[in-house]
Parts: C-alpha cells; structure tokens; sequence
C-alpha cells in the first residue's frame, strides 16, 4: 500500500512530466514549423562574460529560411497583457538577419549592452521572425511566397543587487496558428 505522501509524491512527479512533455511538444520542429529556436529563455548579468549568450536557430525543412532577430523589451499593461518595444538601445542580437540552410543551425549571439547600473532587472525577448523572400528567375518566372512564422526567446538582465522581482504563477502552452 502507498502512504498519503507516497501519493502525493507520485501526483507531483506526474505534472512535472505532463509539463516536460508539453513544452518539448511546443517547441519541436515539425514539417508545419519553419525554424526552432533554443533555448528558449536566458538569465544575463549587466556586466562582464555573464552579460552575453547565444542561442540557435534549427532549420528543419527542406528549404532555406531567412529569419530576422529583434530585442523587445517586455512590459505589461494595466489589464496584464504583453506590450514588446524596440530595446534594441539595451540588447545586441547578432546577426540580425541570416539565411538558414535546410538541416542545419545559425547560432545567434545575444548581449546586454544597456545601463550597467540597474535600479530594476530587465525582461526582454528576442523574437526571431522568417522573412518571407521573393526570388526572382525561378523555374517558372513566379517568386517563392512563404508563410511568416516567429518564435520568441525570453532574456532577463539582472543586477546582482537588484534580483527580480517577479516569480513565474502559471505556465500556458499555446501553438500559434
């Protein structure tokens, strides 16, 4: 016979697999899916190595993608919802701009170049969108049309006197449309 605890130990461990197996679901590639991103969240410091990262970019189709890499910074507003801005004054996202082959990775280097001096931690996303490109001269004479698809990496900056202030409630996996 299980004990309560022997329960409820069980139960915890079983949401923390439900929860592993649905963020692996939202983030791997599929034939419907242009690009992956990883990883998908990055703590910085304002100073220093700590103050960079990289992540990368997988192509899994059989065509080349053309993806676009823009610093948001990340705010809410009076009803909760996500306002993103141009932080591109606080976070450098290199290359901006890169033609990603079929089956292989562009690693993208990311790094805080805003106030070392923090009074609050930053919150910041890195959305990398595909760029829908027209080529000229195809075998037809028509463009090459793609579908626009972005996914989104969450970056904090934290001064190591000032740690977040806010905590994670919830966690909503949502597939765009």
């Amino acid at each position: 016979m299980y004990s309560n605890s022997d329960h409820r130990r069980l139960r915890r461990h079983g949401a923390v697999a439900a929860l592993i197996a649905l963020a692996a679901l939202a983030v791997a590639p599929s034939s419907g899916r242009a690009f992956s991103v990883q990883p998908l969240l990055m703590e910085l410091a304002p100073l220093g190595g700590a103050s960079r990262a990289s992540m990368s970019v997988t192509n899994a189709n059989a065509r080349a993608v053309t993806i676009e890499a823009l610093p948001m910074r990340l705010a809410h507003d009076g009803n909760g919802r996500e306002v993103l801005t141009d932080a591109e004054d606080e976070l450098l996202v290199f290359p901006p701009v890169a033609i990603v082959q079929p089956g292989s990775a562009q690693t993208l280097q990311v790094q805080y170049i805003g106030d070392p001096e923090l009074a609050v931690s930053g919150t910041y996303r890195v959305l990398v969108q595909n760029v829908p490109v027209s080529l000229e001269g195809g075998e037809d004479g028509r463009t090459d049309a793609r579908a626009s698809a972005s996914r989104a990496a969450g970056v904090g900056v934290a001064s190591p006197g000032h740690p977040p202030g806010e905590e994670v409630a919830t966690v909503r996996v949502s597939r765009p449309k």
